[in-house]
């Protein structure tokens, strides 16, 4: 017993011996390492604030390295991924500083939005309710989570969520007001949704987004001049803005000016070949501007984009009908059949109508 007891004082006061060396060059270590982090840290801040943000990441990641509990740096780190559209790895480095803070409100703030840019709308949700329950009257939390419920189609929190953000911060952002607007639209409350849209552009007159939101708003309602009005504006700030071209043509259509909405959808193609309502669009305003062969094959690429584009099917099965091809348009009508049987029937009976009138008048 007496011999195990002197080795093991023996190796306790060799131990100790060694630990109080390595005590001393720990302790100048992790001096070094202070003075290190700190430089990367600064060096990193400044690399974000010139939008640098390949080189704040690796400087951040070193950081990490040398802090490793520290969620600051994590959450940092997080906020540069962002910036890269690098979500997912964003999204690691938010949820580590979370697990070392769990009470951190910016990074659950900020997870939330890089759930949002994932399209992650329900993870989202999660996240900006975990940083209201930290801080129930975070406007900016509340309008990003107004975006996640539209996206996630519960419209009425969306309304909720964004005039709740509205109240407590009024100019908050344009962004805010254009969720609203989209989601009254949804709820059917055009009027509410204008009113929304036209806040939007007064805090943010340069987004083209916002005029066209605000057009199709008027469109809606007939509003036709109106919503050429908005249209025009949208693709003054972004003349290649391919929603607002079809959008613009589409208005034409509507109020009459069949011809003067073919070049404007001509140049939604241009803009976006695979947008398949602007084939449909300029397929239908030539077909009443008399240029029925052009429709054809506008409608044909309309479905080449879009092959579950019923509309296209019928109307192309109609155009072959005007041109007495009843043959073609029952080749529309069989297509149609996998992608809208209801419309199918409708086909069938345009085609066949001559027949059916004939068996009725026996």
């Amino acid at each position: 017993m007496q011999r195990a007891y002197l080795v093991t004082l023996g190796t306790a006061i060799l131990l100790f011996a060694i630990s109080s060396a390595e005590k001393a060059n720990a302790m100048q270590y992790q001096a070094r390492s202070a003075d290190d982090a700190s430089i990367l840290d600064s060096q990193a801040a400044a690399a974000v604030d010139s939008h640098h943000y390949s080189q704040a990441v690796d400087l951040l990641e070193r950081v990490v390295a040398l802090r490793p509990d520290d969620a600051q740096t994590r959450y940092r780190l997080g906020r540069a991924l962002q910036n890269q559209k690098r979500f997912i790895d964003s999204i690691a480095a938010f949820r580590q500083a979370l697990r070392l803070d769990p009470n951190f409100t910016e990074a659950h703030h900020a997870l939330g939005v890089t759930y949002n840019n994932a399209g992650l709308y329900s993870e989202a949700i999660d996240a900006f309710k975990h940083a209201l329950q930290l801080v129930p009257t975070r406007a900016e939390t509340l309008g990003e989570l107004a975006y996640s419920y539209y996206m996630t189609d519960q419209q009425t929190e969306a309304v909720d969520c964004a005039n709740e953000a509205i109240r407590l911060r009024p100019d908050l952002n344009g962004d805010t007001y254009n969720t609203l607007g989209v989601a009254y639209f949804k709820l059917g409350q055009r009027q509410e949704a204008i009113t929304a849209f036209e806040h939007a552009i007064k805090l943010e007159p340069n987004s083209p987004t916002f005029h066209n939101n605000l057009g199709y708003a008027f469109s809606d309602l007939g509003q036709f001049s109106d919503a050429l009005v908005s249209y025009r504006e949208a693709l003054r700030l972004q003349p290649d803005y391919a929603t607002a071209l079809n959008n613009l043509g589409a208005a034409l259509c509507a109020s009459g000016q069949y011809r003067a909405a073919i070049e404007p959808l001509k140049q939604a193609i241009k803009s976006d070949a695979n947008m398949a309502e602007a084939h449909y669009n300029l397929a239908y305003a030539l077909n009443l501007a008399g240029r029925k062969k052009e429709a054809i094959q506008s409608y044909k690429n309309a479905i080449a984009v879009k092959p579950d584009l019923a509309e296209a099917y019928l109307n192309l099965a109609a155009l072959y009908l005007q041109e007495g091809q009843r043959e073609l348009a029952l080749e529309q009508y069989v297509s149609l059949k996998s992608v809208d049987s209801v419309m199918a029937d409708k086909l069938f009976k345009l085609i066949y109508k001559d027949k059916i009138l004939s068996v009725n008048a026996r």
